[in-house]
Formats: C-alpha cells, structure tokens, sequence
C-alpha cells in the first residue's frame, strides 16, 4: 500500500477505522495497492486500536485443538500423541506473550502516546503478534493436514493472510529498523 506521500511507512499513516456498531468505517486514502487489479477484495492497514494478529492466531489455536480432539489417528485421538499437545502449548505460550505485550503497550501508550519507547514497542508488538499468527498458522495447517488447504476453510485463509500481515503495515525489517531508530540505536 503507498499512502499519497508516496511511501510505506506506516508513521506517514492518518488513515483511521472504527466500528459503527454495524461495520467499520474507514477514513483515509491510497494512491497504489499492491495486486489490486488482480483481487476482490483489497487488505488495508489502519488505526483502529490494536492488531488483530493475535486474534487470528487464537483461531488457528481453536481450530487446530477442534479437529485434534476428533480426528482419529492409529487407534486413537490425534491430541493423544505427544506432539500434536506440545505444538498447541507453543501456540498458547505464543498467543499469551502477543497479548500480554500489546496490553502493556496500549497502557503505557495511552499514559505517553509519543513516547519513543513505547512507540518501539508498538513495532515490535507488530513484529510478535504477525509472528505469532504465522507461526499459528503454520502449526494449524499442518494439524489439519489435508483438511487445512480445502480453499476458503478458516484455518487456509488465515495461514494466506499471515504474510501479507508480516509486510503489510510496514514489513518485519521496517519495524525493527523503527524500534532501533526511537531507541537511539542508530549510528
């Protein structure tokens, strides 16, 4: 997505949405949209209070934990073998730490809302959270195995969303290089 500034850097960004009890409404414009003369439907960043990175992850978690508890594999439950329990624990330690962090950066952001610090740890919030969800993604398809690239299942286009929110919003590097810059850690 290029803002009319002409960059991709989500700091640039005035764009806003928020919930009107029936829709989001969004307010904001867009000179280019990566593929968007290849798509139905358009994916577009904007401040609504906080990422949805963790919710989707969430999903993933519960979907992945649905079918492991009804799929049967060598005589038994699939969630029976030791490894299918592990991957859901990282999916939940993962989720818990995405969530725990954007909690504490929307407390302290709205105590300090240009505070350099808290704005580095909004980026890697970003970087978490889409981390997170990739990761949730990832471990749900696999779970799911065949069942989780039928096209349009829930788990199939979460884990296509996943990239497009790692560099969306800026990319993992441009967030990572913003933390470095409000920490002062640039040379």
């Amino acid at each position: 997505m290029i803002h009319p500034t002409l960059t991709s850097e989500q700091e640039a960004f005035r764009d806003t949405g928020w919930w009107d009890g029936t829709d989001y409404v969004v307010k904001g414009e867009r000179v280019f949209i990566t593929s968007g003369m290849r798509t139905d439907y358009d994916t577009i960043a904007v401040r609504t209070g906080g990422p949805g990175a963790a919710g989707f992850a969430q999903a993933c978690l519960e979907d992945a934990l649905a079918w492991a508890r009804k799929r049967k594999t060598f005589g038994g439950p699939l969630i029976g073998h030791q490894v299918i329990r592990h991957k859901r624990v990282d999916m939940q330690a993962r989720i818990h730490s995405a969530r725990a962090l954007l909690y504490d950066t929307a407390w302290k952001l709205s105590s300090q809302p240009r505070e350099p610090k808290w704005i580095a740890q909004l980026a890697m919030l970003k970087n978490l959270a889409t981390d997170t969800m990739q990761f949730c993604a990832n471990a749900a398809v696999q779970t799911l195995g065949g069942a989780g690239f039928i096209r349009g299942s829930r788990a199939e286009r979460i884990y296509r969303e996943a990239k497009v929110m790692q560099i969306g919003g800026d990319s993992t590097e441009i967030m990572k290089d913003l933390t470095a810059r409000q920490l002062e850690w640039q040379p």
